[in-house]
């Protein structure tokens, strides 16, 4: 349980330090531009408060895959099931599965997926498409987690090609 519970604290560590590092990069830019547009005030509490708010959920999200269209059965092993979908890809990473939303009997909900870090996440996210080739998972999809903003500004874009392409 100890050498557990040491591996996730180095790899918290580890990714709040990246997340630092970043947070101070959008910091310096977040006062550059905010000094230009202002004539040199100072940046307000506020705005450094919600661009670090704006790093640590960006930060966290990069590490989670949302899992669409697997099965959900009713004494289902969820773990079990998405090490199926990650073997499939060649991969064994270590992470934590949860259903999200409310059970619906016609609908399987989707998985969010926290893996230990976002560079596992990019590239099972590069397989995934693989999984299309696979019967057994040929109706699963795999996706970045975005927060709420990026799901609006992707279903209006997604909205405005289906739009292109009716009226061509």
């Amino acid at each position: 349980m100890t050498s557990l519970q040491e591996l996730v604290e180095g790899i918290v560590k580890e990714n709040v330090k990246e997340g630092v590092t970043e947070g101070v990069k959008s910091y310096s830019d977040a006062v550059q531009s905010s000094n230009a547009g202002n004539n040199g005030a100072t940046v307000s509490q506020e705005t450094l408060k919600k661009v670090v708010k704006e790093v640590v959920v960006e930060e966290e999200n990069s590490r989670n895959i949302m899992v669409f269209g697997l099965p959900e059965e009713e004494n289902e092993k969820l773990e079990d099931s998405i090490s199926d979908v990650f073997q499939h890809l060649g991969e064994k990473p270590r992470f934590e599965a949860v259903r999200l939303g409310r059970k619906k009997d016609s609908v399987a909900r989707p998985v969010r997926v926290v893996l230990n870090s976002s560079h596992g996440a990019q590239t099972i996210l590069v397989k995934s498409r693989n999984l299309r080739h696979a019967d057994k998972f040929k109706r699963v999809f795999l996706s970045a987690d975005r927060t709420l903003e990026e799901r609006i500004q992707q279903r209006s874009s997604a909205q405005e090609e289906d739009g292109r392409g009716a009226s061509e």
